[in-house]
Order: C-alpha cells, then structure tokens, then sequence
C-alpha cells in the first residue's frame, strides 16, 4: 500500500463466518488496470500473483477490483474451522 498505492486512506476488515475467514483490504490510492498489472518496464508483477496462489493453497481465493485514479480494493476468502485454528 506504502510503496506502490500513494493512498490517503487505507481500510482492513477481517470477518469470520459461515466456516470462512475474510480479509478486505481497500484504499484510495492510484489504482491500476487489474488485466495488466504490470511495472514501467512492460514487466509483470508478481505480487497479484503470489497472493492468489498463497490463498489458492489454503483452499480460498483472491479478489482484486481496482481503477486508474480509483483505488484498489482485494478480499480474500479462505476456509476456515475450529480445529485447523493455531493455538
């Protein structure tokens, strides 16, 4: 968010329910065109990337809904239950 949003404002909301974990992370930062995350260089980026595939390996998934000018805002939805918790 620091490093590559230039965001104002930043929100994190972390749920619990129906057997689910979710996190939303929004802000109001630059945003970017989600079909082509890519640097000044042409060069994809990997961190859209690496984060879905760490919730695809807990069985969950990533969402990314951001805009030019607009912000970004990414859930993550993942399975959750009692007996998988750490303690």
């Amino acid at each position: 968010m620091l490093k590559h949003a230039n965001a104002s404002c930043v929100e994190l909301a972390l749920e619990l329910s129906d057997g689910n974990v979710s996190l939303r992370l929004q802000d109001n930062g630059r945003g970017f065109i989600t079909e082509k995350p890519i640097n000044g260089t042409g060069v994809q980026k990997l961190g859209l990337v690496a984060m879905q595939e760490r919730a695809s390996l807990l069985g969950g998934r990533l969402t990314c809904v951001s805009r030019p000018g607009r912000g970004t805002r990414l859930r993550t939805i993942v399975p959750f239950t009692a007996d998988k918790a750490i303690t």
